[in-house]
């Protein structure tokens, strides 16, 4: 189920509230060695361009439209027209919860009433391996995968790369609850 279909996050109620799009991501790769082997047209471009890509929503609504790494939380913020705050924290391993600590805060000091929040990371790409590899953090366990998955065992050598989402809602408690949705935690 959708988070966003689930908190009832219909264009009406974000039209009456104040809202906003914070992701994580791991690492973004945005060297210009790796634009060519992931840019399709989308990701990356010029200022002009990405106002382009983003069906004319202004920087007056709060929307980083010449960032690169935002491009994701842009295209959910555009697609339920949510006009707060849209950015994407890229902070290593703690991006995720960095994104949702920053929503939290949001709804805390009152600046909005609820965020889409929560993370991605794609690094199986060229980049990212070499990378991984490099840094020596990878499983040398690749050919026997019941052996590379072992998160907790001592005789763990690594980890293995995976891409991933994850995506909840915060929303400020009176808010929710004048809205009558379910509340989970």
């Amino acid at each position: 189920m959708s988070a966003v279909d689930d908190a009832r996050l219909t264009k009406q109620a974000v039209s009456e509230s104040r809202g906003g799009v914070i992701f994580g991501s791991g690492i973004h790769p945005i060297v210009p060695s790796v634009e060519s082997t992931i840019d399709q047209g989308m990701i990356y471009g010029s200022r002009e361009e990405m106002r382009k890509k983003a069906g004319g929503l202004e920087e007056s609504k709060g929307a980083p439209l010449w960032n690169r790494v935002s491009l994701g939380a842009l295209s959910v913020a555009r697609h339920f027209m949510i006009t707060g705050p849209c950015y994407t924290v890229v902070s290593a391993c703690a991006a995720s919860s960095e994104a949702i600590g920053q929503a939290f805060k949001l709804i805390q000091r009152s600046e909005a009433d609820f965020i889409i929040t929560g993370g991605y990371d794609s690094m199986i790409n060229p980049f990212g391996v070499q990378g991984f590899c490099g840094l020596g953090t990878m499983s040398s366990h690749n050919d026997t995968p019941h052996q590379a998955m072992k998160p907790f065992d001592g005789k763990r050598d690594g980890f293995v790369l995976g891409e991933g989402a994850g995506v909840v809602i915060l929303e400020e408690y009176e808010h929710a609850l004048t809205r009558g949705v379910q509340i989970y935690g």
